[in-house]
């Protein structure tokens, strides 16, 4: 997995706090396998610059834009008709 991977070289998420344009999270269902467990999910939230959004998509797997794509598009363009 590439967070598997990418905790190797160490923790990713303060990587966020350098993101300057806004920002979509979209996490999986975390019963379904989402990546982020609830401290990851609650600090990557705190890190995304303002005008970001932090979603979390029910009954989604890791694969959110296969299995629940109406789900996503509907978080996407919300995201996308807020600025």
């Amino acid at each position: 997995s590439v967070f598997a991977q990418a905790g190797e070289a160490g923790d990713t998420l303060p990587l966020l706090a350098q993101i300057s344009a806004p920002t979509l999270l979209i996490r999986a269902d975390p019963t379904l396998g989402s990546t982020l467990n609830e401290a990851a999910w609650e600090q990557a939230q705190r890190l995304l610059p303002p005008q970001s959004r932090a979603i979390q998509i029910s009954g989604a797997t890791h694969n959110i834009h296969r299995g629940t794509f109406d789900e996503f598009m509907q978080g996407v363009n919300a995201f996308l008709s807020q600025e």
